[in-house]
């Protein structure tokens, strides 16, 4: 779910997990002209805050973009978890 929080002047992206935990995530300040989204981790629910995590959305078309998750262990440098491309089906 993105929102916009007006107090922050902030875009927020929370992700809410079959897993029973839920991920709040910052906007990056995007690059102008960039088709690239970045969020990262502020917060975790029912998981360690000691942990990073970050969501990037690229978007290659008007039909396609790929997200990539990645975490990063305390002290660690991020690393890919996922990756995932999305394709609309055209009718």
């Amino acid at each position: 779910m993105l929102s916009y929080d007006k107090a922050r002047k902030q875009i927020v992206l929370r992700q809410f997990h079959v897993e029973s935990f839920v991920t709040t995530y910052r906007m990056q300040p995007p690059v102008e002209g960039a088709t690239t989204l970045v969020f990262e981790s502020e917060s975790f629910e029912n998981f360690s805050n000691t942990w990073r995590g970050r969501e990037t959305y690229e978007f290659t078309s008007d039909d396609e973009f790929t997200e990539t998750f990645e975490l990063a262990p305390p002290d660690k440098p991020f690393q890919v978890y996922s990756q995932t491309r999305f394709t609309r089906v055209k009718r």
